[in-house]
C-alpha cells in the first residue's frame, strides 16, 4: 500500500505543488510485535519541501491525500472500531509539522 500511494502522490500532488521534493508513506503499526485489529490501519505521509507551505496548502494536500487513500481502498481489519486513516506532515527544514484551522479533522 505504501509504495502504491507514494507513486500516485508523485503523479498527482507533486505536479500541483512543485515545492514538494520528497514523500514517504509509513504504516504506523508495521514494525509492532502485535496486530492492533481493533484500531485498524493508520498511515503517515511525510512530505519534504523547498519552501514552507501555508496552512491552506497543507490542509488542501492532506485532504487530497485522504481522497487518494480512500480511492486506493486500503485493507481494513475485520473487527476494527474505525476506518483506515492517513495523516500528512510537512518539513521545510524546521522539522515535521501540520498546520490547520480550528475544526479541521487531521
Amino acid at each position: 500500500m505504501e509504495e502504491r500511494l507514494e507513486k500516485v502522490i508523485h503523479m498527482i500532488i507533486f505536479k500541483k505543488y512543485p515545492s514538494l521534493t520528497k514523500v514517504q508513506v509509513n504504516d504506523l503499526f508495521r514494525l509492532r510485535d502485535y496486530s492492533p485489529t481493533f484500531l485498524n490501519k493508520s498511515y503517515t505521509c511525510k512530505f519534504k519541501s523547498d519552501e514552507c507551505l501555508s496552512t491552506e496548502e497543507q490542509m488542501d494536500i492532506d485532504t487530497e491525500v485522504k481522497t487518494i487513500f480512500k480511492m486506493l481502498s486500503p485493507d481494513s481489519q475485520l473487527f476494527s472500531v474505525n476506518e483506515p486513516s492517513i495523516s500528512c506532515y510537512f518539513d521545510c527544514g524546521k522539522g515535521y509539522e501540520f498546520k490547520m484551522y480550528h475544526g479541521y479533522k487531521h
